[in-house]
């Protein structure tokens, strides 16, 4: 009996890219109508405020092109928050030349709690929930599971504890993760916390500053690329910072 030759037949390369494209223009129709309208529903229905929590578009952007600069496809991220960042995040991974493996890892265990799972709604409305993998537990209990398992990340943008102790153990993480040439970003350096965390990085051999995003007359984050040679410092090796 005939068989139409087209009705199992494997998805192409075409195939492949024709979804991803679809894929970012649903993406961005999505973005669009919260920038527009400035609210996000959460999983009780109730309409939530964007601001002053979410990204603001000038700050995606720039968040987005840090990504591409590095042709970043596998990317980790502490704090989902209402997934502003992670929509940024997703587009650089899925415009990368292995976009068929992009995936993005987020860690926050108060999506629920605090944000009423907005973040997760808006990337299951933009289609992005296949490229995403979502750990509610407080990221100092995950990283080191990824590290030890031996996972490896093109980009670390951390946005999660913003207390020292908190934003220093992740980082400390990111650097375990984080492939050689790839980057670790941190988000709201105008708070002392966040940079002091940066500034111990760049100032004891670990990173070095590639850019810096500012508004407002205040720096808002900050690019760091890990360098090769921190793992050769002296087992006693400080500098004050």
């Amino acid at each position: 009996m005939p068989t139409d030759a087209h009705q199992d037949a494997p998805p192409t390369a075409r195939d492949a890219c024709q979804s991803i494209a679809a894929t970012l223009d649903r993406l961005q129709s999505v973005r669009n109508e919260i920038y527009a309208s400035g609210v996000m529903r959460g999983a009780s229905g109730a309409l939530r405020p964007v601001w002053p929590a979410g990204l603001t578009r000038d700050r995606g952007e720039f968040l987005r092109d840090a990504a591409t600069s590095i042709d970043a496809s596998s990317i980790i991220e502490t704090g989902l928050g209402l997934a502003m960042s992670s929509s940024y995040l997703l587009e650089a991974a899925l415009r990368s030349s292995q976009s068929a493996q992009a995936r993005l890892t987020s860690i926050d265990p108060g999506e629920t709690s605090v944000c009423d799972d907005a973040g997760l709604l808006h990337l299951h409305d933009a289609g992005l929930t296949p490229f995403h993998r979502f750990f509610p537990e407080p990221s100092q209990r995950v990283l080191p599971l990824l590290a030890q398992s031996g996972e490896s990340f093109d980009l670390a943008f951390l946005d999660g504890d913003h207390r020292f102790d908190g934003a220093f153990v992740d980082a400390y993480y990111a650097l375990q993760v984080v492939r050689p040439g790839g980057l670790i970003i941190l988000d709201d350096v105008w708070m002392p916390s966040v940079m002091k965390v940066s500034r111990f990085l760049t100032s004891n051999c670990l990173c070095e500053l590639a850019s810096e995003y500012a508004s407002g007359g205040k720096p808002r984050l900050h690019v760091l690329r890990p360098l090769a040679t921190h793992a050769a410092r002296a087992w006693d090796h400080f500098l004050e910072f």
